[in-house]
């Protein structure tokens, strides 16, 4: 693949800068509103938004006991207007780029498959990106899941290799019996060793 260095814009927490924003106005006009008016008009602008500081704080504490937050995820939105586009590689090359700034994200490598795979009609280079993406999840989460399935229909539908699906297959059924891309591929399979075990 190319590697035309190409990056969308990355994603900025914006809601909470709008809120400091609000809150900051609110305490302003409070303060002025007290000045010349009456105490009684600090309640509504200064002491409301603080009650709600106060309140994102302790839910943040109850979803997010760490402390840590969750890094806002990128956007992408560059790569993906030049795929609507029909700029196949050059979106590759830029979800590359970006794969190289997000190193643990294995969005861009989704993306990239998907257009091997749908857009290009280049399976074996569909196959290595899943893969990639893979790499880059944690075993048996949805995600995980989700591509096993994938790289098991390339080798069933586009290759027509099923010998090289059965692993994957295995793999799908074993991991997660209970969802249904598990049940899937058990299915899949079993039918898959018939298939194997009735050829002379």
């Amino acid at each position: 693949m190319a590697k035309n260095p190409a990056s969308g814009p990355r994603d900025t927490d914006v809601f909470e800068r709008i809120g400091r924003i609000n809150i900051a106005v609110w305490i302003v006009i409070g303060v002025l509103g007290a000045l010349v008016f009456s105490p009684i008009f600090v309640f509504v602008p200064v002491v409301l938004p603080l009650i709600q500081l106060v309140a994102g704080r302790i839910a943040r504490t109850v979803y997010d006991p760490t402390g840590s937050r969750v890094p806002s995820r990128p956007a992408y939105s560059g790569p993906e207007s030049l795929a609507v586009r029909g700029r196949y590689e050059d979106a590759i090359n830029a979800y590359e780029a970006a794969a190289r700034e997000e190193p643990g994200d294995p969005e861009p490598w989704l993306r990239i498959a998907r257009i091997e795979r749908g857009d290009l009609k280049r399976p074996q280079r569909a196959l290595e990106a899943f893969r990639t993406a893979r790499a880059r999840v944690a075993e048996g989460s949805p995600t995980a899941l989700m591509i096993g399935r994938e790289i098991a229909d390339i080798y069933l539908t586009d290759l027509h290799e099923p010998t090289r699906a059965m692993p994957e297959l295995a793999r799908l059924a074993a991991s997660s019996p209970d969802s249904p891309i598990g049940q899937w591929a058990a299915r899949e399979l079993a039918d898959l060793k018939k298939t194997v075990d009735r050829r002379p």
